[in-house]
């Protein structure tokens, strides 16, 4: 399981940030381009972004990778 989590309070944040600015992070983006091996749009990094956060306010980690996989399930039924 590949479990992430949003940053807990706002120091975490900036510390996350800092920390990727100096090449020792991911940006969402290019987490979900290792899991999927795509390029994701950005509707796909927002959608991510605020499950991130609700996972974070109900102090829950999230299976990104069976995120990822359920929501393109989801898209290959529509179309």
């Amino acid at each position: 399981m590949s479990s992430v989590r949003a940053p807990k309070d706002e120091d975490e944040e900036v510390r996350a940030r800092v920390l990727a600015m100096m090449g020792r992070g991911q940006s969402v983006a290019e987490v979900i381009e290792q899991i999927t091996g795509e390029t994701p749009d950005d509707d796909l990094i927002d959608l991510v972004t605020a499950r991130l956060r609700a996972a974070s306010e109900d102090d829950e980690a999230l299976d990104l990778a069976a995120f990822l996989s359920e929501h393109e399930s989801w898209m290959q039924e529509w179309q």
